[in-house]
């Protein structure tokens, strides 16, 4: 019995000096791909290579625009497996003043150089999300992988228009930074745009540094995506009375598409830090 324990103990830490022997780990005995539990952070390199494409040809306009970018997430369910979300967030809001001449000033003097203000806002949202399940397999500092993910998002565009000079029965058509409007636009909306995607795709990375990779992917998907009613809003005078409209500009639209892409949503190469 005692020498049955004594094999069994030396055959468990045969296992176990053979399992860590098959993690691959750089000359310093760091690990270079990662584990169970392991949580990913990453980004589009496209920004860089074009940054670095620039350095060497001699482009003296050279900037690195990391703005507009895709947020990339994974965690590891296994070695060889992980859920992965994608995330952007893409809100602005921008705000243009225009100096006009002030038309009840100039009706008093006509040589008055008096001015009124007027403001157009521009506001554009656009989200989008996609989460998936990848796969991985491979040899060394190489590795494939394959998955699948679903997608939503949505984007919505609209302005607003505000007057200094008043709309009324003496002045039917102000002055306007866009000109002398007898109907002019307070509000315009295309309506919203949303869409979701259901995708398979497959690529691979290569681990460069422990944890640190680059990678590529490309894939097939098949979406639908609707888009709302657009509308606009504006005043005209009718007569002596002013009237505010709300049109209908848009009846919305409804498509369906099934396509294979380069890149797939990770970028046409993106880099991926593991912890």
């Amino acid at each position: 019995m005692k020498k049955i324990i004594i094999s069994f103990t030396v055959l468990l830490l045969g296992l176990n000096a053979i399992a860590q022997d098959s993690v691959l780990v750089n000359k310093h005995g760091s690990i270079i791909l990662p584990q169970k539990g392991d949580i990913a952070v990453g980004l589009s390199a496209d920004p860089i290579l074009y940054y670095v494409g620039n350095m060497f040809n001699g482009n003296t306009n050279n900037s690195l625009n990391l703005g507009d970018q895709n947020l990339y997430f994974r965690y590891f369910l296994s070695d060889n497996e992980a859920l992965r979300v994608s995330i952007r967030v893409n809100s602005s809001k921008y705000v243009y003043n225009y100096y006009v001449i002030d038309d009840a000033a100039r009706a008093i003097d006509p040589l008055s150089r008096q001015q009124v203000e007027d403001r157009q806002t521009s506001i554009d949202n656009n989200y989008g999300v996609r989460l998936g399940y990848q796969k991985f397999r491979g040899y060394k500092r190489l590795r494939g992988f394959y998955g699948a993910d679903l997608g939503f998002s949505y984007y919505k565009t609209k302005y607003t228009r505000e007057y200094g000079n008043q709309m009324n029965q003496l002045n039917p058509s102000p002055t306007t930074h866009w000109g002398n409007l007898s109907s002019r636009t307070l509000e315009s909306n295309d309506g919203a745009t949303k869409s979701v995607s259901l995708g398979i795709f497959a690529g691979a990375e290569y681990y460069f540094m422990p944890k640190i990779c680059v990678g590529a992917e490309l894939g097939i998907q098949y979406g639908k995506m609707w888009e709302s009613q657009g509308n606009l809003k504006g005043e005209e005078m009718n007569l002596t009375q002013l009237v505010k409209y709300d049109r209908a500009v848009t009846p919305g639209d409804r498509s369906n598409n099934l396509y294979t892409t380069f890149p797939y949503s990770y970028g046409s190469l993106y880099l991926m830090v593991h912890f």
